[in-house]
């Protein structure tokens, strides 16, 4: 087999703070969990002809608005305020819809997890000044009988699902989205635009359906606080497969929109499309204690990437697109939006395929013009909505992963297939080749993962349908094993015992192949040959591979009911549930009438957790249709602002939580936490632990020395200085 290279980007970084030192191994066990503890909500709507009004009540405090008159202003008004998620349908003089509104809660301590079954986890058990940490190995039977399950896709119409309807009108009223129209269209008013015009830019409506239990289950209401975040791109496939519009979109599980920015050649160069996102308020913030943190990010600097450098010539063209005119007037005038540039790569939309969490505020992008698998990397603040150039340097932007050190970038690059670090120092771009020889050329790598801090790399090949496990330093063989495909070295067991031969496959051309920990690898299983066409529904899949074993066991799937030719994801979430997203390729019914979706399914049932789906400008209103244009994302990403703390209990003097991070990461990284009395006198200072890599559950025991009816809080805080404050009391 011939192998191909990857290449190291150096993109300057300030590393994760150093944990305080004093860890040894010990064995602690499991303490008691809590019974259930009930959540307080309330809800209360008013909605009436020409206006809407809303009041919250807790505890007698209420909150009124109203808006006259102006359904848009009033569905825009409605999102702004205190514990308001979303609106429902608002259409001219009446309200047809609701208002989903949750109310904060004080603390209470949830309810004792589900069963798990044990990956790497890290007890941590602290006595006096003495801190220790023990990973619990896994247990596992050497038989595949490992529990398989297997469901379809339904629509999410059972009873105790939230609604949210979001229409294109509803976009225009973000400040971003109304000027980008304005801008591309050349028109004075955003909501003056014809809806076949702007389907081209909008989708026609977004419906979120979001079921509370599901989401939440064993951890609570934390689980549903956060964010998901994703390139929503628009494709005509009539029209040389351009990108007619393309979004950066930070939301809600509840449908609300955090920031949404237009992501293009122009957009990098026009000063006056970001609107102040700064200074809008989180939604989940809560009292952070005192640990020197600037604001509820940590003491991180607001840019950890420093300054970009300006490339000149055509580089700048292809990083920033022509120079925008004169923002629109009262004349309407909007220069031209393909106008200007005559660089190799065009001005144009951008279209990503790797997009990671870098830090708790910025992404990680790798992003071509249009259709194009060649590109550049980018950061995004989502908080702004700024994005930046990080490398003026082509590589192949089906994927990028941040470093394990925290200050490089993994990617493949295009064309040239090295691997190497490139430091941005100011306006030099310096690349040294440290290591060859990592993928095959011959094959479409379209996703790639660095785990056991960088030591090997999972990547997946579309082409042949396979994912490899890497050695990057290995000169010679730099295969470790291969599964699935002509080159697989494991038989495969799937969901209904059919044993498939090494060299066969479960899978076809599938996407975003990944490990999540506990021997297991999630994939998008398209079931899409290259070159063949669909075989069958399209799959979210996970596997289970133990090396040690001659074969590999397909242990759950969750059909989408429908075909998805390209793209497609499937994350792990703290919670188990999976995270995934696809889009019609082909056709869409009447009954199924979504261009793309993102949905949360639970893992241990296969039931619809959340579901978002986004509907075009062309309504399937009979039988069949064909996809002539379609919204779709080529992966989703979920995070919170702060770390999830939970589990929280306190007896004859240990506390004991479990903690995971507020993003997913493929390899451990640096937490301490703190405990203070009811005075915010510090009991415990600085304990240093690592959180499990994939998002897996860190479970932490800790000596406080503390006896019956003692309250205090506990700050737990991640590498970059997040961090979320929980109360508890001392029951014995």
């Amino acid at each position: 087999m011939t192998w191909r290279n990857l290449k190291m980007i150096y993109v300057r970084a300030v590393a994760p703070q150093p944990a305080p030192a004093g860890l040894s191994a010990a064995a602690v066990s499991e303490p008691p969990w809590p019974e259930p503890q009930p959540r307080v909500e309330a809800m209360e709507i008013f909605a009436g002809s020409g206006s809407m009004s809303r009041a919250l009540r807790d505890g007698g405090a209420s909150v009124v608005a109203t808006c006259e008159n102006d359904p848009r202003k009033a569905g825009a008004l409605a999102n702004s305020l205190p514990g308001v998620h979303n609106y429902g349908d608002i259409h001219d003089d009446s309200i047809v819809g609701h208002l989903s509104v949750m109310l904060p809660s004080p603390y209470v301590p949830i309810g004792g997890p589900a069963p798990r079954r044990r990956g790497a986890v890290a007890v941590v058990l602290v006595a006096a000044a003495l801190v220790v940490a023990l990973q619990l190995p896994r247990l596992r039977t050497a038989a595949p009988s490992l529990a398989t399950t297997s469901a379809s896709a339904a629509g999410a119409e059972e009873v105790g699902f939230e609604k949210i309807t979001i229409y294109a009108d509803d976009l225009l009223a973000h400040e971003n989205v109304c000027y980008w129209v304005k801008r591309t269209m050349m028109v004075q008013d955003c909501y003056n635009v014809p809806e076949t015009l702007l389907s081209t830019m909008l989708p026609r409506q977004i419906v979120v359906r979001f079921q509370r239990e599901r989401v939440e289950r064993s951890i609570g209401e934390q689980a549903s606080e956060g964010y998901v975040a994703f390139n929503l791109q628009r494709q005509d496939r009539t029209s040389q497969a351009v990108l007619t519009c393309s979004w950066l979109v930070v939301m809600t599980l509840l449908g609300e929109i955090r920031t949404i920015v237009p992501f293009g050649t122009w957009a990098a160069a026009d000063d006056d499309f970001v609107g102040p996102m700064d200074d809008a308020p989180l939604l989940d913030d809560g009292y952070i204690p005192p640990m020197g943190a600037a604001d509820d990010f940590g003491a991180a600097p607001a840019d950890d990437f420093g300054a970009a450098p300006a490339p000149d010539g055509p580089a700048r063209r292809r990083a920033q697109g022509p120079a925008p005119g004169p923002p629109p007037g009262d004349d309407g005038f909007v220069p031209p939006p393909f106008s200007g540039d005559d660089d190799a790569t065009g001005a144009g939309y951008y279209g990503s395929g790797g997009f990671k969490s870098w830090n708790d505020r910025e992404f990680l992008i790798a992003a071509g013009v249009d259709t194009s698998w060649d590109g550049y990397l980018y950061k995004f603040d989502w908080r702004t909505g700024n994005f930046t150039l990080l490398l003026d340097e082509m590589v192949d932007v089906h994927d990028a992963q941040r470093a394990a050190d925290g200050d490089r970038a993994w990617v493949l690059l295009s064309g040239e297939y090295e691997f190497g670090e490139v430091s941005l120092d100011g306006d030099a771009t310096e690349l040294e080749t440290k290591v060859e020889r990592v993928a095959s050329a011959n094959l479409d790598f379209n996703h790639l993962q660095l785990v056991d801090d960088d030591a090997h790399a999972v990547i997946s090949s579309r082409t042949d349908s396979t994912i490899y496990k890497c050695d990057p330093a290995a000169d010679q063989s730099p295969k470790v094993w291969a599964l699935g495909g002509p080159d697989g070295d494991y038989d495969i067991v799937g969901l209904d015992g059919t044993v498939y031969p090494a060299g066969d496959s479960y899978w076809s051309g599938q996407h975003n192949a990944e490990y999540i920990g506990d021997d297991e690898y999630a994939m998008f299983n398209n079931n899409w040959p290259v070159g063949v066409g669909p075989t069958n529904n399209s799959e979210l899949l996970v596997v289970h591979l133990d090396p040690a074993d001659t074969y590999a066991t397909v242990v759950w799937s969750y059909d989408t009911n429908t075909k998805t030719e390209e793209y497609g994801d499937n994350d792990l979430l703290p919670t188990g549930n999976m995270l995934g997203c696809w889009w019609q390729t082909v056709s869409r019914s009447v009954e199924d009438d979504y261009e793309c979706k993102i949905v949360e399914v639970v893992r241990d049932t296969s039931e619809l957790a959340v579901e978002i789906e986004f509907f075009g400008g062309e309504e399937c209103t009979a039988g069949t249709c064909l996809v002539n244009a379609s919204w779709y994302t080529y992966s989703v990403e979920r995070f919170f602002s702060r770390p999830l703390v939970y589990d929280v209990t306190c007896a004859d003097g240990f506390l004991a939580f479990t903690t995971q991070d507020t993003f997913k990461r493929s390899d451990a990284q640096a937490g301490t936490f703190q405990v203070y009395d009811a005075a915010d006198d510090l009991v415990v200072d600085a304990v240093a632990f690592s959180y499990v890599a994939h998002w897996r559950p860190t479970y932490l025991n800790a000596s406080i020395g503390a006896t019956a009816g003692f309250a205090g809080h506990l700050v737990v805080a991640n590498a970059f200085g997040t961090n979320r404050t929980v109360a508890f009391s001392c029951a014995s």
